[in-house]
């Protein structure tokens, strides 16, 4: 999935959806999959966390904002032997509520031994 990923388009358009979406693929129903933490934050707020060790693969994470709402995400590795294997995410994508998907991370393998090895952020359209 994820080299399939890397060579699509830079963006995407769906039908309306209810809410702006983060999944982990050019759809807004494609789990997120992350054997690493993930936390998103929307104005400084965390909206959404998830630990090394939970499962991998996660549902879309739905969120209501506005423009110009600033989102970020910072994904890092555990600091227990975990951190030494390489770890896997997702490519990110954020899916507008007018359906416009925007690819905000390629995704695929790391071999950080610690530490934040995604952190971006975004401001909403």
């Amino acid at each position: 999935m994820l080299n399939d990923d890397f060579n699509a388009k830079q963006s995407v358009n769906v039908e309306s959806l209810p809410e702006y979406v983060l999944s982990g693929g050019n759809s807004p129903f494609n789990s997120l999959e992350n054997d690493c933490s993930i936390e998103v934050f929307l104005n400084a707020q965390s909206i959404y966390f998830k630990g090394v060790g939970v499962s991998d693969a996660q549902p879309p994470i739905s969120f209501q904002a506005k423009t110009g709402d600033v989102l970020r995400i910072v994904s890092s590795r555990g600091h227990s032997e975990d951190a030494l294997n390489v770890k896997l995410v997702s490519p990110l994508w954020l899916f507008t509520p007018s359906g416009k998907g925007i690819k905000l991370h390629h995704g695929g393998e790391n071999n950080y031994t610690d530490g934040v090895f995604i952190d971006l952020q975004y401001v909403l359209p």
